[in-house]
């Protein structure tokens, strides 16, 4: 009897190890390990060390994204693999371009295309794949390379780790006064919730929206920005600091950015339409 149980427990082992409930589709090591080094914890990029080290590596890894097959992935695998791609694209981009500063000197550098999926894509196109999705969480996990855009995490999205990282980066988006405040009775918001409307209207709309992520001790001004939210959300000013995320430009408090008003990206404009259903792969 007791050898008998050495036996199951033994071929229970061997199903574990043959079989891993949560093993991973696509290895996203190389980009993980370039954020880990190079992306600080404010989501600024030293690019200078990236193009030294680094353009190598994510040219290999953009040849892994080139033939990836996401044919039968679950919906979080996929997502976390179009938001790496993206990621990892506007990295690449704004790394070879040492001698600009601004975003809006360069428009595009978004929609250079690239081969991903078996697809020619720009990362316009994959944010308005990813928008379809319905989740306004996936616009602040796409970092645009700028200060004023969602930060860059400094690590690769998994699908074992995408539900808590995108809650996280909404929550940390809509708490920070960089993005969301009140400045002498008026709302000052970033141009994302302005920009991408429909994308917040399922949850109520931007001022739901930002209302139910509020964290009160997290806000000096909270009383005063729900407020604002329910009374005169339509008077509120959008603005969007376009400057590039390079460590060299992080300012000494990320609440005294220099902002910029309504310059609008070309994503927020596009109207293209990929064919990426299961289908297409």
């Amino acid at each position: 009897m007791k050898l008998q149980r050495i036996f199951a427990m033994a071929a229970a082992a061997m199903l574990v190890l043959a079989f891993p409930s949560s093993a991973a589709l696509f290895n996203h090591s190389t980009l993980d390990g370039i954020l880990r080094h190079y992306v600080d914890q404010d989501g600024y990029v030293d690019y200078d060390a990236v193009r030294l080290n680094s353009m190598t590596a994510l040219e290999s890894y953009f040849g892994t994204l080139a033939n990836a097959d996401l044919a039968g992935w679950p919906q979080p695998e996929r997502t976390a693999f179009w938001i790496n791609a993206y990621n990892a694209q506007v990295l690449y981009r704004v790394a070879q371009k040492p001698r600009l500063k601004k975003m809006s000197e360069a428009w595009g550098l978004l929609e250079l295309p690239f081969k991903v999926a078996g697809q020619t894509l720009s990362p316009v196109d994959i944010k308005h794949l990813l928008r379809k999705d319905g989740d306004p969480r996936l616009l602040f996990s796409l970092s645009d390379g700028t200060i004023g855009g969602p930060k860059l995490r400094n690590t690769a999205y998994t699908a074992e780790n995408l539900d808590g990282m995108l809650q996280a980066n909404a929550s940390s988006f809509v708490n920070s006064a960089q993005y969301v405040k009140e400045a002498r009775g008026h709302l000052q918001l970033s141009n994302l919730f302005k920009w991408y409307a429909k994308d917040f209207e399922k949850a109520g709309g931007a001022p739901a929206y930002i209302s139910g992520l509020l964290v009160q001790d997290q806000h000096s001004d909270f009383e005063a920005i729900q407020h604002l939210l329910t009374t005169a959300y339509k008077k509120s000013s959008f603005h969007y600091d376009w400057t590039f995320n390079d460590r060299k430009n992080k300012p000494l408090s990320l609440q005294t950015q220099k902002l910029t008003p309504h310059v609008i990206p070309p994503d927020a404009l596009s109207t293209s339409n990929p064919d990426l259903s299961d289908e297409s792969h």
